[in-house]
């Protein structure tokens, strides 16, 4: 069974390569043609960020392929080794919560470049170092707390609801899913982005209009 989702893995990463090299491939082509909606300026810019984009997904997908490699073949096992002493409730929390942190900062190295070198060149960002660096921590720290919370509750499931306990882990997950997207504009995005009233103008005359 494992060696099975290892290939289909390989296979799934292999086909996105080639899809994201055809896609590279598609709009050089398309961007020596003459544009028929844009300027030329802004349909050569337009071709420019969708390779560069695209660019950017391969490195991405190969360095994220290179740790799950990393993972199976020893992380894994160096953190369960870790974490997991006596199997309790709180060294299960543990494993998971520092998977996920161990994770997250891997994906650091990405996220810095895409926000300062990629978007700021693209002209798609004007993030700066403090912005980015309080909402990593906010970010994290509401992973480690609400993340915490819902592997406790999986783990509620697995104890006590016998053989069917994935299934009332399904429907925990779908609710927590909901309550999330429902919360979320009020409550959550608040955290990271300043909200303010659109001021009168055309624009608000057309969106209420």
């Amino acid at each position: 069974m494992f060696y099975t989702l290892l290939s289909i893995y390989i296979f799934y990463v292999i086909i996105k390569l080639f899809l994201a090299n055809l896609q590279i491939s598609f709009v050089r082509a398309q961007a020596k043609k003459k544009p028929v909606v844009l300027e030329e300026s802004e349909y050569k810019n337009a071709a420019v960020a969708a390779v560069t984009n695209q660019k950017f997904e391969i490195f991405s997908l190969i360095y994220h392929t290179i740790i799950f490699f990393a993972w199976i073949s020893f992380g894994l096992k160096m953190l369960s080794d870790a974490c997991l002493k006596e199997g309790s409730t709180f060294e299960n929390i543990l494993f998971v919560m520092s998977f996920l942190l161990i994770s997250s900062l891997l994906d650091l190295p990405l996220s810095i470049y895409e926000s300062f070198v990629k978007d700021k060149k693209l002209g798609f960002s004007n993030m700066s170092a403090k912005i980015f660096l309080v909402d990593t921590i906010k970010s994290l720290a509401l992973m480690l707390v609400f993340g915490s919370a819902f592997v406790w509750l999986v783990l509620l499931c697995i104890n006590f609801l016998g053989d069917f306990w994935w299934f009332w882990a399904f429907l925990l997950s779908f609710g927590i899913a909901l309550i999330i997207n429902l919360i979320y504009p009020t409550l959550i995005a608040p955290i990271f982005n300043k909200m303010s009233t659109l001021e009168d103008g055309e624009l608000k005359g057309k969106i209420e209009g």
